[in-house]
């Protein structure tokens, strides 16, 4: 990038060859020195804005991204790697109750040949492997008779199980299970789908993990408002907001949480309005911790609140 006595120079260099240039080559110097002076300035710009983060200006801290470089900030550790002292470790411990017993057998001796097997035995020691048996889906057909009442000649039909519906479906397990990864392990659904195959050697469709979140949505009504109203009931409660992408487009994570509960909401808005319409903020009486954003203050009434300052 060109500095403005560089500039300056080149301007004078050009003046000095108007006495015996063209006016046409003259013209096009001008132009291109104008031209690298635009780009000077748009490159100061696009500089400008490329080190403002949530530290120097208004931004939100999501908008940082992967800006900020670790490689000399973060120090190597003089600690040995693995499990540190008062590390509370998770050694494997051998069962009580083993699902399944092996023995091995001594069927003759090692030293002279002897035949073993009916010599007393002195001894055993054990071993155990903890392991996952083989995966696979299970198959249960479900068949209801039909009979005729040979009194009367009514058809009588037996009932198949509570919520079997269809002539194919997949069972509970299955769809608490691709509803684990993609809620709570936050598998994308192709990427769900995938485990699913791999492990199971069965596709399971995106409408399907799309139906059975929805049908855990429905289900967790009740407990949702279960979890508002004892936020609502606590002596202190910690509340935020952040930015995040819903659908392509930008919306706003509300949460309410206490030691042992948690609450997300979803908003369009980020403000007063949003807080609103969650229901939590407007009714709670207990000290709130939040980060003395305008909004809280402007919802707040006669009640307790801490600034937490970061």
């Amino acid at each position: 990038m060109k500095n403005n006595s560089e500039l300056s120079e080149l301007h004078r260099r050009v003046n000095e060859l108007s006495v015996n240039c063209d006016i046409v080559v003259i013209d096009l110097f001008v132009e291109l020195l104008n031209k690298i002076e635009q780009l000077d300035e748009e490159v100061k710009k696009l500089r400008g804005q490329l080190s403002k983060d949530s530290h120097n200006s208004n931004q939100p801290p999501s908008v940082d991204g992967f800006k900020k470089k670790l490689n000399g900030i973060r120090k190597k550790s003089d600690k040995k790697v693995g499990g540190q002292q008062g590390h509370k470790g998770e050694t494997l411990k051998m069962s009580d109750k083993p699902d399944e017993v092996i023995n091995h057998k001594v069927y003759k001796c090692c030293g002279c040949g002897e035949r073993l097997c009916d010599v007393p035995i002195i001894k055993t020691e054990e071993r155990q492997v903890f392991d996952i048996p083989v995966i696979k889906i299970k198959v249960t057909e479900h068949r209801i008779e039909v009979k005729k009442c040979n009194k009367c000649g009514a058809i009588n039909t037996a009932s198949f199980l509570n919520g079997i519906e269809n002539v194919v479906q997949y069972g509970d397990n299955v769809k608490a299970l691709v509803v684990y990864f993609n809620q709570y392990q936050l598998l994308p659904y192709e990427r769900t789908t995938e485990i699913l195959s791999d492990i199971f050697s069965h596709k399971v469709s995106a409408a399907t993990l799309y139906n059975a979140n929805a049908n855990c949505y429905n289900q967790l009504e009740e407990t949702e408002n279960v979890i508002k109203q004892e936020i609502i009931n606590s002596e202190v409660a910690h509340f935020d907001e952040t930015d995040v992408y819903n659908n392509g487009k930008i919306d706003w994570l509300h949460v309410a949480s206490t030691k042992k509960l948690t609450y997300y909401e979803i908003n369009k808005n980020r403000g007063k309005s949003a807080m609103e319409q969650i229901g939590i903020l407007p009714v709670y009486n207990g000290t709130a911790v939040h980060d003395h954003w305008a909004s809280y203050e402007n919802i707040i009434a006669n009640m307790h609140f801490v600034m937490l300052i970061i």
